[in-house]
């Protein structure tokens, strides 16, 4: 534990396998090689949104319309800059050498704002939006992930809880998503509000933890169900801690 980290607060961290540890800041990319013990600043920027690790090795820094990444490490970054100018909150890759990151914002002054889903075939210049099938109540992504199949996933905030918001999946590189429906048994279906984390398992069961409203009522579950059944209308499981389902999985 460090008393203090030299760049201020974190905003995400990243590792590679030989630990390598990443950490972004509000004044850009500190790199430690050794365990944490000591890091230096390698990527001097403004607020760093998220930090990825791909297959290869790569790694990944998203800013507000713009990335970065490295190829050997983090000793040295190229910048792109993407066709958005919301911020870059998260990416994802697949074994197959693609990625796709995701945008999106919130202000008291116009509530939830995005460009959605970006996507790229493996060279980190070009990025197209990829956005066919999802909902455009507002385009606010907030969470994505991909599995080991190379399905990804996308959850969606929904400000007004309409109903436009929630959980899509796409089995072709994001040229199509479907939305997958939240049914939980006994409840009803669930009207997401916020998105607070998708993680895909290595026994390929799906985790999604979520905050919306079922009727009238509002919930907090963290909800589980097998890849094979996501694309069928069966009931989830709500995954409970001790006494408790409301918990949130980070």
């Amino acid at each position: 534990l460090l008393p203090s980290f030299p760049g201020g607060p974190k905003t995400s961290m990243a590792g590679l396998e030989d630990s390598v540890l990443f950490v972004g800041t509000g004044e850009g990319v500190w790199r430690s090689p050794d365990y944490g013990f000591t890091w230096k600043q390698m990527l001097k920027e403004q607020v760093i949104y998220t930090l990825h690790t791909a297959y290869n090795g790569t790694v990944l820094a998203g800013a507000v319309g713009k990335l970065f990444y490295s190829e050997d490490k983090g000793n040295t970054w190229t910048e792109i800059d993407v066709p958005t100018d919301f911020p870059v909150k998260s990416f994802a890759s697949t074994s197959t050498g693609k990625y796709f990151f995701i945008t999106g914002e919130f202000t008291n002054e116009e509530g939830y704002k995005g460009d959605g889903v970006f996507f790229n075939e493996g060279d980190l210049t070009t990025w197209t939006a990829r956005n066919t099938g999802i909902n455009k109540i507002a385009l606010h992504a907030e969470h994505i992930t991909g599995d080991a199949y190379n399905r990804v996933y996308v959850g969606f905030a929904d400000e007004y809880t309409t109903g436009n918001g929630g959980l899509f999946m796409s089995d072709n590189d994001g040229q199509q998503w479907q939305k997958i429906s939240l049914n939980i048994d006994g409840l009803g279906a669930i009207k997401t509000a916020n998105v607070f984390s998708i993680n895909a398992t290595p026994d390929d069961t799906l985790i999604y933890s979520v905050n919306g409203i079922i009727t009238n009522f509002l919930v907090t579950l963290n909800l589980k169900k097998h890849r094979d059944d996501l694309q069928n209308t069966s009931p989830w499981k709500h995954m409970h801690v001790g006494s408790s389902s409301n918990w949130v999985l980070s």
